[in-house]
């Protein structure tokens, strides 16, 4: 009888146990399983949808049309709802007397509707001139990135050196803003021109209350992203002899003097486009103005002579005849003298005008 009683005793002990065991066990079962479920959810509904980080890294110009110049062989890519079937240019100066083989389009009149938006049009081409004239922006405005270098910006885009420069211009109620990137290479002018066409805000409302004011950066976002898919052919092997070679001043002769003194400069390749001659006066603050010598220098030629003015025009006006728009006073003082021609800058000399 003791014997069963033992084991009996031992039976509910383990039996016992094993039945805490099991309830133990489902309870960590039940608790890993919610934990799961948890971490399920909130894996779902943090993780960003896989569409949406495949648009993010897409290239958006993946599906634009791509065209090709058969003449000189540039291309570029440009959104689908572009119309290029057009052949009118408007407002685009700056490609005077560009080679007729060119690329353009047209924003559709709907690409921004309820602005005060008109037209705005993309072209691209080659103008075979200098280098220093492929810098200009418009024929009648000589030097322009020459002269004025707070109006451009160099950038490079798939290793190509452009100018980039933003002008905006208006007149009777319509105002042109031209989104500009030149490109001198192989001896080459590529430009590449937005022109923007809006009519005036205040002006249309009184008709039309509604009317907004046009995305300016949407639209130069576009041109942007049409000018990154520019490419050019395969440059041919250069000709050292036919590039133009740099600019240098050895000497400027005397080394100071007042309003009014004859002073000469000797160097090389100190003549530009037809023997023009462009100087430039840089003050100790940055101001700067430009002057033209006072002779024009055959090819080869070694010096040449101007005289220190009152004042220098704060633009290269060239030979256009236009006014100049402002003018830095001659001041005594230190001035560093370099000249630029063929769009090269030379090294710099220092000038002290004297009292």
């Amino acid at each position: 009888m003791h014997l069963i009683a033992t084991f009996q005793f031992h039976c509910v002990t383990i039996c016992t146990m094993e039945q805490k065991n099991s309830k133990i066990f489902e309870m960590v079962f039940v608790a890993i399983f919610i934990v799961f479920l948890v971490g399920y959810g909130l894996y779902h509904t943090v993780k960003p949808a896989p569409s949406s980080v495949q648009n993010e890294t897409e290239d958006p110009t993946k599906a634009w049309k791509k065209y090709t110049n058969p003449t000189f062989g540039f291309s570029l890519k440009y959104p689908l709802y572009l119309d290029e079937s057009s052949k009118q240019i408007s407002a685009t100066g700056d490609f005077d007397g560009v080679n007729p083989d060119m690329f353009r389009a047209f924003f559709p009149k709907d690409f921004q509707p309820g602005t005060n938006l008109y037209q705005a049009t993309v072209v691209a081409g080659v103008k075979e001139v200098s280098q220093s004239q492929c810098w200009q922006i418009y024929d009648s405005d000589p030097d322009v990135y020459g002269s004025d270098k707070s109006r451009y910006e160099n950038v490079s885009i798939n290793g190509l050196p452009f100018r980039k420069a933003t002008v905006s211009e208006g007149a009777a109620g319509n105002f042109y803003v031209t989104y500009r990137y030149a490109l001198f290479t192989n001896n080459t002018c590529y430009l590449l021109s937005l022109v923007a066409h809006s009519g005036n805000l205040g002006v249309l409302r009184e008709s039309d209350p509604t009317i907004q004011q046009y995305d300016q950066a949407a639209l130069s976002k576009t041109f942007d992203q049409i000018v990154a898919t520019f490419k050019i052919p395969e440059a041919p092997i250069a000709d050292e002899t036919e590039s133009e070679p740099a600019p240098i001043i050895s000497s400027i002769i005397p080394i100071s003097g007042k309003v009014g003194t004859s002073v000469e400069i000797k160097g090389e390749n100190l003549n530009g486009f037809e023997g023009d001659t462009y100087l430039y006066f840089v003050k100790g603050n940055g101001e700067s103005g430009s002057i033209t010598a006072s002779s024009y220098l055959p090819s080869g030629a070694t010096s040449l002579t101007f005289t220190v003015p009152q004042k220098m025009c704060t633009k290269n006006m060239g030979e256009s005849d236009l006014p100049c728009p402002s003018y830095m006073v001659v001041t005594p003082g230190k001035y560093k003298v370099y000249a630029y021609p063929w769009g090269r800058e030379s090294n710099e000399v220092e000038f002290v005008v004297t009292k």
